[in-house]
């Protein structure tokens, strides 16, 4: 496991606060040790009784509720993948440009060349 240069808790350090106030030591003297705030140490004592584990945990939220409809992001793709300019489509759907823009760049629908190859000039 890689462990954040800078991070104030490992999963042995974790392990070892909650062990400290199983023994009985204070949640203020085991603050005070290992540098952390109160509520930290209530957090993983309170996260180990419930029998979770003590080592990293993701960060990614459970769920995003402002994350963009799938359908909305299937317009979206389907437009573009008519060569409609990300500020048409985003006029069409009243959105924001910018947020049009990401979405597009997201789904490699960026460049007009990811569409579809322009057909070949005839001369």
């Amino acid at each position: 496991m890689n462990v954040h240069q800078n991070a104030r808790t490992t999963p042995w350090s974790r392990a070892q606060i909650v062990h400290r106030v199983r023994l009985g030591e204070s949640v203020a003297a085991v603050t005070a040790a290992f540098h952390v705030t109160p509520k930290t140490v209530r957090r993983l004592v309170k996260r180990a009784t419930a029998g979770e584990p003590l080592p990293d945990r993701s960060c990614r939220p459970h769920a995003s509720p402002t994350a963009t409809r799938p359908e909305v992001l299937a317009h979206i793709e389907r437009l573009r993948g008519q060569r409609w300019p990300s500020a048409a489509i985003a006029a069409t759907l009243q959105l924001g440009r910018s947020p049009v823009a990401r979405l597009v760049a997201r789904l490699g629908l960026a460049r007009l060349r990811a569409l579809e190859p322009a057909p070949p000039v005839q001369r």
